[in-house]
């Protein structure tokens, strides 16, 4: 196998469990370099409990996660930061009692000592992706609107210099209008070649700037595939995107 077929992210039969309750059951899936890949489902199918055990936040109950071939399943979520995976959680979990710029340098604090002279540039760059967030550094992250606070935790993970960028729900609570500014910037990033994990209510948003998607039913991966194919499919149309199957 040469390099170009080695997935960046692999799960293979992942299980997590919180006491008794299984949420996540055998799950397996795929992230290439540069990939664009979205998970739908309904609430409590294991979508953000999946992106949590990659990231470290919960530990696997079963099952491997290897990154760039090396297994980080065991690892605590700053040492998986370091391989080169971010996550944007649910409801965005700032600091919000300290400033714009305080979390943003938070969101590096797991770069090498030699990445520090790249810091500044990096932190032009989210600027020039989210400009608000220049004019608002000083302000204190909690006074922020919810599209403002979605930015910045977005920022401060782009900020680490992420491989796989991961996001879980980034619509949520928020207007039609901030979401036409946010999506619209990660596909900018995907296309600079950044890996994107997304997991999203809005199937319809998802699978439209997606390349490929798996659907969530029940704790497990039920239907995979390109996000084209997921979008004519009855039973994804039916369910998920808002619509009956002709």
């Amino acid at each position: 196998m040469n390099n170009r077929e080695v997935p960046l992210l692999e799960v293979e039969n992942l299980s997590v469990s919180y006491g008794k309750v299984e949420a996540v059951r055998s799950v397996s899936l795929r992230v290439m370099a540069g990939d664009f890949v979205s998970i739908i489902g309904n609430n409590g199918a294991g979508k953000s409990s999946t992106l949590k055990a990659i990231a470290g936040v919960v530990k696997p109950s079963g099952g491997s996660i290897r990154m760039e071939g090396k297994e980080v399943g065991s690892l605590p979520p700053h040492k998986v930061v370091r391989h080169g995976i971010s996550l944007i959680p649910e409801g965005r979990q700032l600091f919000a009692d300290q400033t714009v710029y305080d979390n943003l340098m938070l969101g590096a604090y797991s770069r090498r000592r030699e990445e520090a002279g790249s810091l500044e540039t990096d932190l032009d760059r989210v600027i020039e992706l989210f400009p608000i967030l220049g004019e608002r550094r000083g302000q204190i992250a909690g006074s922020l609107s919810g599209g403002e606070q979605q930015m910045l935790a977005l920022a401060r993970g782009l900020l680490s210099r992420p491989k796989l960028l991961m996001i879980d729900e980034m619509s949520l609570g928020l207007a039609p209008r901030i979401l036409a500014t946010l999506f619209p910037v990660l596909e900018r990033l995907n296309r600079e070649g950044l890996a994107i994990l997304l997991v999203e209510q809005l199937a319809t948003l998802a699978l439209k700037v997606s390349l490929r998607g798996y659907v969530f039913e029940n704790s497990r991966i039920t239907i995979s595939g390109s996000a084209d194919d997921l979008a004519s499919n009855r039973q994804v149309i039916e369910a998920y995107l808002g619509r009956r199957a002709a």
